[in-house]
């Protein structure tokens, strides 16, 4: 599964069915099953630019209104490998999130430089630090004012890359656990704990589904297995 490429996906003028089925439930406030609707669409077709656009803009909606919603995503949801394609990953920490500016500048027709940006990035390699470690990266001034503003910058640490430091927008860089295979080639997936408890369904869709691009749809292709001593 390739990162996603904000210049390769194209806004289509006419609403598709997805987006048009999303838009209603985020409508509503039931995000848990806008996201389920995309990653099923995603489960087809793991490199669909729409899909992923779609699934990038339930992400990026606002903290606060997620929280709110009546069916809130869950953890398994946000961290599927499905959405690999559009997770940011900070180049020095492997912190990860799903940046919004990928909508924001959907159109390049937007510009702004937000003043505490969760990240930064090199427009020519992807090169990508979180805000944690731009502070880390940036010296304290002991002599400074408490309410001087702060210059928010930081330089590419790629030595082959010849870009102008990093800026905005910080755009997906992918997530290079996530396994990379067609969906459907996937006939069977075995789980095995260490021990004598057997894990749930539940407990190993939540790791099989993070590296792996299946859904809890696929939960009877899971094979579930306690270790025992000396196999």
């Amino acid at each position: 599964m390739r990162r996603f490429d904000l210049s390769e996906w194209k806004r289509s003028p006419h609403l598709t069915d997805l987006r048009r089925t999303v838009a209603g439930l985020l409508a509503e406030g039931r995000h848990r099953t806008a996201l389920d609707e995309v990653l099923r669409a995603l489960r087809r077709d793991p490199e669909n630019l729409d899909g992923l656009f779609v699934a990038l803009s339930v992400l990026a909606q606002s903290r606060t209104t997620r929280l709110a919603s009546p069916e809130p995503l869950t953890e398994m949801q946000q961290w599927s490998a499905l959405l690999a394609p559009i997770t940011t990953a900070c180049s020095a920490c492997d912190a990860r999130w799903y940046s919004t500016h990928a909508v924001l500048f959907a159109d390049n027709d937007v510009q702004f430089q937000p003043t505490n940006p969760i990240g930064m990035q090199c427009q020519k390699c992807r090169y990508t630090l979180c805000r944690d470690c731009l502070k880390a990266q940036r010296p304290t001034s002991y002599t400074a004012s408490v309410d001087a503003p702060e210059v928010v910058a930081g330089s590419c640490a790629n030595t082959a890359c010849d870009g102008r430091g990093l800026s905005v927008p910080v755009l997906p860089t992918g997530r290079p656990d996530a396994t990379p295979m067609d969906p459907a080639a996937i006939e069977g997936v075995l789980v095995v704990r260490d021990g004598p408890i057997r894990p749930t369904t539940d407990d190993a869709l939540a790791v099989v589904t993070r590296f792996l691009p299946l859904i809890s749809d696929d939960a009877p292709l899971l094979h579930i297995r306690r270790a025992r001593p000396g196999p």
